[in-house]
């Protein structure tokens, strides 16, 4: 009976052994897959953003300065509810539209950021606007080609024209079609407006849970990027050889 009970002990612990190791076997491969996900993805994200360093380096003429800029970008997407992503592509339609200076940038995307957030805009819709504005601005003409999309989106840009020249929306769309409004000082008013009007919403929206989600989102990816990276260098020097 001895026997036996020592017998059935050791098929107790036998048991609890297997399944423990059970246990760490399964753990394990869970870190595993996710760890070669965060991988896969990081490298995927530094691709991207050294493509994108070359692009705004053409745009700034300096490489240097692209990479600082994007880390400003970065530092910006990770306390915003906008992807990384959805502020390179603002940033370089400014910027193919004359408006480089950063710190300029940051005033419009600012403002652009929160009338976005006020109006329940898209990150695409974003990169609209800038684009509207920046045209507006580049080619020093008011045109319904360039205010239509705006109004389109929620932004009261006639009604913001007709209170800064103390007139009626109607005289500014005869203005309008008369050419006589400037492009560069309409931008720049409308921009100023749309910052005033809607200062604090990009902020508010970024605490609400999905700006919380995004804002993690946005420092998750950048770890895995800065892991992808580093993976990235090594691999690319064996390519090379």
């Amino acid at each position: 009976s001895l026997l036996g009970a020592a017998s059935g002990a050791i098929g107790q612990f036998n048991s609890r052994d297997d399944y423990f190791k059970g246990i760490v076997q399964n753990q394990y491969e869970s870190s595993w897959a996710e760890m070669q996900n965060s991988l896969t993805g990081g490298t995927a994200t530094a691709a991207n953003r050294e493509v994108t360093e070359l692009a705004f380096a053409t745009l700034l003429g300096d490489k240097d300065k692209a990479t600082g800029w994007l880390d400003e970008l970065q530092d910006f997407a990770a306390v915003t509810p906008f992807s990384f992503g959805d502020l390179t592509s603002m940033s370089q339609t400014l910027m193919n539209y004359g408006i480089k200076d950063s710190k300029q940038q940051i005033g419009w995307m600012q403002a652009i950021g929160d009338a976005g957030s006020a109006t329940g805009l898209s990150g695409a819709d974003l990169t609209m606007l800038a684009a509207y504005l920046g045209r507006m601005n580049s080619t020093d003409k008011v045109s319904l080609e360039y205010l239509n999309p705006l109004m389109e989106r929620g932004i009261d840009a006639i009604g913001y024209l007709a209170d800064n020249l103390g007139t009626s929306k109607d005289a500014v769309y005869e203005m309008i079609s008369k050419g006589q409004l400037s492009g560069i000082e309409a931008s720049k008013l409308i921009v100023e407006k749309m910052g005033e009007e809607n200062a604090g919403a990009m902020d508010a929206i970024s605490q609400t849970y999905s700006g919380l989600t995004s804002t993690l989102e946005d420092n998750r990816a950048q770890l895995d990027a800065a892991m992808g990276k580093g993976y990235m260098e090594t691999r690319s020097k064996g390519l090379q050889e």
